[in-house]
């Protein structure tokens, strides 16, 4: 398969807005791709927000600020990110994450054909609410900046052939960072997966090697997050933006990882993998230039950032 395989992790409580039916969401999500596809910019507003680790009192939360049904306002806060569970997972640290817009599923094949003009997605058909997948780190970095362009925002991304550059003031579209993602996905949980520990109950929320038929399935079909997100655990690989790296065992605000290496972080686990990968702490990393067939990506906007 090609994928580094890291370590595991956990999670537990909850915290979070409501989500209509899955059968409801559906109907708003394609609505909303018939939006998107229209060239009609999508408002966004956000604070500049300056995250801490000495506050003492809880992390505020944040309105919505988009209304708007393929987004999720993900609220300001702290957590332990990582777990004892594998090396690559360890030291457990805390981070603080400013609140940011989180696309409430994988990008869809159907959604990166009406932004790219090309479904390269598996397995071969029309293109559809499957996540796509065989896109690698730099297809994902170019979708968000041409769905950037496509609303009327500005880049995130400065792209000098292989070199790629955040910039952290643009109010585009971008990928999650490692630790957005494990905040986004544990949604206030600190058990393996974030309904609980109970292995069980991973059918109701991801699909993975023992129900999908071995290939990716629409996505929203399984139940959300406390967040509103759906397909965290399992479907595909979701690419982050952060280089592979070792944790630093100091708190940290907002990080974005190392500042070199090979690799490029891969987070939630794909439908051929076993329950176990799939757990909220669990890392991945490959080659940012391979795209395989259970790779895909999430994106998320905001805030603007101080660095």
């Amino acid at each position: 398969m090609g994928l580094v395989i890291g370590g595991l992790g956990g999670i537990g409580l909850l915290l979070a807005p409501a989500l209509p039916g899955t059968a409801g969401f559906l109907v708003l999500l394609a609505f909303a791709f018939w939006l998107v596809s229209s060239g009609e910019p999508v408002p966004f507003e956000f604070a500049a927000p300056n995250p801490t680790l000495d506050q003492s009192a809880p992390p505020e939360t944040q309105p919505d600020r988009i209304e708007d049904p393929l987004w999720a306002s993900i609220p300001s806060g702290r957590f332990r990110m990582g777990s004892d569970e594998n090396d690559s997972e360890k030291p457990v640290h805390e981070v603080a994450i400013s609140a940011f817009q989180c696309l409430r599923t994988p990008v869809t094949r159907q959604l990166y054909l009406q932004i790219m003009g090309q479904d390269p997605g598996w397995p071969l058909g029309e293109a559809d609410l499957r996540p796509v997948n065989r896109v690698s780190w730099f297809d994902a970095v170019k979708f968000c900046n041409r769905w950037s362009e496509v609303l009327a925002l500005s880049p995130c991304y400065l792209c000098d052939g292989n070199n790629v550059r955040w910039d952290y003031q643009a109010d585009g579209i971008r990928l999650l960072t490692e630790a957005e993602w494990e905040y986004a996905c544990r949604a206030g949980s600190t058990t393996k997966w974030c309904f609980g520990d109970d292995e069980t109950q991973l059918q109701e929320f991801a699909w993975f090697n023992q129900n999908s038929d071995n290939k990716p399935q629409p996505v929203a079909a399984k139940r959300a997050n406390e967040f509103g997100l759906f397909d965290l655990h399992g479907n595909v690989w979701e690419w982050c933006w952060d280089w592979y790296g070792t944790y630093d065992d100091q708190g940290q605000a907002d990080p974005v990882g190392a500042a070199t290496g090979s690799g490029r972080v891969l987070r939630g686990g794909a439908f051929n993998f076993e329950p176990g990968i799939l757990r909220s702490a669990g890392r991945g990393w490959f080659d940012p230039e391979v795209g395989y067939w259970n790779y895909g990506f999430r994106c998320a906007r905001g805030p603007r950032r101080q660095r």
